[in-house]
């Protein structure tokens, strides 16, 4: 049950569904066709590593003295949350997650020296689960360390707009402030 697409022209994705990736080193993509069909459990479940991770971000409006900035990331703004840690973000990963929602937020734009990026993001729901694989890369820019990992997140559907985090799975260097 999408709010953007005629339910009939969406496949079930009960296989591994490529959601986003990234082409050559820096070029964000974002399967338009695959989050105009997911249900807002789906969402929600994908939705979870925009919390933790951000790629390609730039600031829509830089961060001054009295006011933060609005960071604008692809992966955030095609899943319909707006700017990256916002209210509107926040508020339906909050709905969804409850007391599972991720222990911060990432807001790193482009810029950074330091970086933690989504590299490629799969998905697939069999019955009330949905699991997520992704790969991400880190790096402390030219000359310095670079790091990789996988990870594998199983969400349950609990009804109500209630998702539940049952099971992660990591492999590689992922940074421990996660």
């Amino acid at each position: 049950m999408s709010a953007t697409a005629d339910a009939s022209s969406c496949t079930p994705h009960d296989r591994p569904t490529k959601l986003y990736w990234t082409e050559g080193c820096c070029t964000p993509v974002v399967a338009k066709d695959v989050v105009a069909c997911l249900s807002e459990a789906e969402r929600a479940a994908v939705g979870y590593v925009s919390a933790e991770l951000v790629s390609h971000c730039e600031w829509a409006e830089l961060p001054t003295d009295d006011a933060r900035g609005h960071l604008d990331c692809p992966y955030t703004s095609a899943l319909g949350f707006g700017y990256q840690c916002e209210d509107k973000h926040r508020e339906f990963l909050r709905r969804w997650f409850q007391e599972d929602m991720p222990s911060r937020c990432s807001q790193k734009p482009d810029t950074a020296y330091q970086q933690e990026v989504l590299v490629e993001l799969t998905f697939a729901t069999v019955g009330t689960r949905t699991t997520v694989d992704y790969t991400a890369a880190g790096t402390t820019g030219p000359g310095g360390k670079s790091w990789g990992w996988t990870e594998t997140l199983v969400f349950e559907f609990r009804g109500a707009d209630r998702m539940k985090l049952v099971r992660r799975t990591t492999k590689g260097n992922r940074p421990k402030a996660y």
